[in-house]
């Protein structure tokens, strides 16, 4: 735990680590954050969470089964998997290696048996062909406010806090909480 002072305020900065396996997989992290939270004994300020990376969201939700699935489905929507993306073009040199082992996402739905793979962009050319993520990204931030009360986290009655892989491959995800107090 990192605790710094800045002229009567401080911050503690503390990290948790964990695995996904990509694909919207979508993860609560709240009672992580919240053991933060307590642990640095902030009564009144902002609580900071984020995960560096550009293929990933932390959001709020009720964390449910049908709520889970019914994000998938719009995520889908906007940004689908299928759609032929230039950035799967951009990176073939680089990501040769990556490229060999990431599950491609017409691979990973074909496995599945839940999407027709018809026209879907090839990965011939061993690019990273998971645009759709960055998008995902771009549009569920990797990166979240929450106030925090009287020592607590300011989250609704249903509200909880969670994480997004939209990669196209397992990943283990390193989420940063900054504990400011005001």
């Amino acid at each position: 735990m990192l605790k710094t002072a800045l002229q009567g305020a401080f911050f503690v900065s503390m990290t948790f680590s964990f695995q996904t396996k990509g694909f919207n997989d979508i993860i609560d992290i709240t009672s992580q954050v919240l053991e933060i939270v307590k642990k640095s004994k902030v009564k009144e300020g902002l609580c900071l969470i984020s995960c560096p990376g550009s293929t990933c969201g932390i959001t709020t939700l009720e964390y449910e089964e049908g709520l889970i699935e019914d994000l998938k489905r719009v995520l889908e929507q906007i940004a689908p998997m299928s759609k032929d993306y230039k950035h799967c073009q951009k990176w073939p040199a680089r990501n040769a290696s990556l490229a060999r082992n990431a599950v491609r996402p017409h691979r990973y739905a074909k496995r599945c048996g839940r999407v027709s793979t018809a026209g879907w962009p090839s990965d011939a050319g061993g690019g990273d062909c998971n645009g759709y993520a960055h998008i995902r990204s771009a549009l569920i931030n990797p990166f979240l406010s929450v106030a925090i009360e009287n020592g607590e986290l300011v989250l609704g009655q249903w509200q909880q806090l969670i994480f997004i892989d939209f990669d196209n491959r397992p990943r283990e995800r390193e989420i940063m909480v900054k504990v400011i107090s005001s």
